[in-house]
């Protein structure tokens, strides 16, 4: 094999090398492009998100009325996308309590919570006691 062969030879790898290292670095691009997306997205995802306490009180000020944590509970578990507890409603705003002012516990009327931003007596005229003493449904 003479010298032009051989060079004529390495040429064709050396093309081939290239188009193989053009399409890693094509692919590298099209991977570093797609993870920055994910990213982008998953941060912005993070920012629309609501917590459950922001989900609690979208409810509350839907229904613009203070409201048991019976009535809570499906209300809030809609929103949410999964089954609530009205114990958990009820834990929940506790917790909230403690460390925020965004809802207040409704004077005489148990487990009974509104918007502390709202007057006393916003929405809870329309409560009144079943029987066994439990806040009901409004009167309407």
């Amino acid at each position: 094999m003479d010298l032009n062969e051989i060079i004529a030879r390495k040429r064709t790898e050396l093309a081939k090398v290239q188009r193989e290292l053009d399409a890693l670095l094509l692919a590298k691009r099209i991977s570093e492009e797609m993870t920055a997306a994910v990213a982008a997205e998953s941060e912005r995802s993070k920012k629309q998100q609501k917590s459950q306490p922001e989900y609690l009180e979208e409810v509350l000020r839907e229904q613009n009325r203070a409201m048991h944590v019976k009535d809570l509970a499906p209300l809030l578990s809609v929103k949410l996308g999964k089954k609530i507890s009205p114990d958990y409603v009820s834990s929940l705003v506790y917790r909230e309590l403690k460390k925020s002012r965004r809802f207040r516990k409704v004077e005489g009327a148990s487990n009974t919570f509104a918007l502390r931003e709202w007057p006393t007596g916003h929405g809870e005229q329309a409560l009144h006691l079943s029987g066994n003493g439990q806040v009901g449904l409004p009167i309407r």
